[in-house]
């Protein structure tokens, strides 16, 4: 929904028609493409390791471990990170980078958005360039996630008599809040840098793996 516009241009672009005025966007015409390239990963070892990353990778030490190296990979992003390129400088080996990056978000405690903006700074796009980047890669995937659970849940038996609503609101309520942090997140970039999400990761992981050793 936040990048309806986006998108519109972007798959009008695709095949020759012109659907938007976004000048970075417009200097990439064929970005529909590396988005699709840059989805492979993740289809493909998201089906090969789902049993792994629900049940063995799901616990307190591997989380914490993850959210710790991702936190220090963020650091040093930012620091050999030349920031020069925008998101009309894409090109096919970058959509493949931040492609395999996401698909290391199947381990819990990555972040998929942390990993794809990271890896978009190890290949010199700014932040803003990145993080854009990153959240428009999560729309099929994203996407894909939903219509599984979606059949998952009409195979057992769809929503349960009286959730209905609620399952509505709940839907609603994120699809607000989510456009609402997008926002904020997008502005937050063009004038900070992530050393805020190091310190926050890092620190969080310490607890928890803290947490799961004093809990044995």
């Amino acid at each position: 929904m936040y990048f309806f516009r986006d998108w519109l241009q972007i798959v009008g672009q695709a095949f020759g028609l012109q659907w938007g005025s976004d000048p970075e966007l417009s200097k990439n015409p064929k970005l529909l493409w590396l988005l699709a390239a840059a989805s492979l990963p993740i289809g493909f070892f998201g089906y090969v390791f789902q049993k792994e990353a629900e049940t063995t990778w799901r616990n307190p030490l591997v989380i914490g471990i993850m959210l710790i190296v991702i936190g220090v990979l963020m650091w040093v992003a930012e620091n050999v990170g030349k920031r020069t390129r925008d998101i009309g400088a894409v090109n096919l080996t970058d959509s493949m980078a931040i492609g395999f990056g996401q698909a290391l978000a199947i381990v819990p405690g990555t972040s998929r958005s942390g990993i794809t903006i990271t890896t978009g700074l190890f290949r010199n796009l700014d932040r803003y360039a990145a993080a854009r980047f990153s959240f428009l890669l999560s729309t099929p995937a994203i996407a894909a996630a939903a219509a599984s659970a979606a059949h998952h849940l009409y195979k057992q038996g769809g929503i349960p008599p009286g959730m209905i609503m609620p399952f509505l609101v709940g839907i609603l309520v994120s699809a607000i809040t989510g456009s609402i942090v997008i926002a904020f997140f997008l502005k937050y970039l063009k004038e900070h840098s992530l050393k805020f999400f190091v310190y926050y990761r890092i620190v969080f992981g310490i607890i928890v793996i803290a947490l799961a050793v004093f809990r044995r």
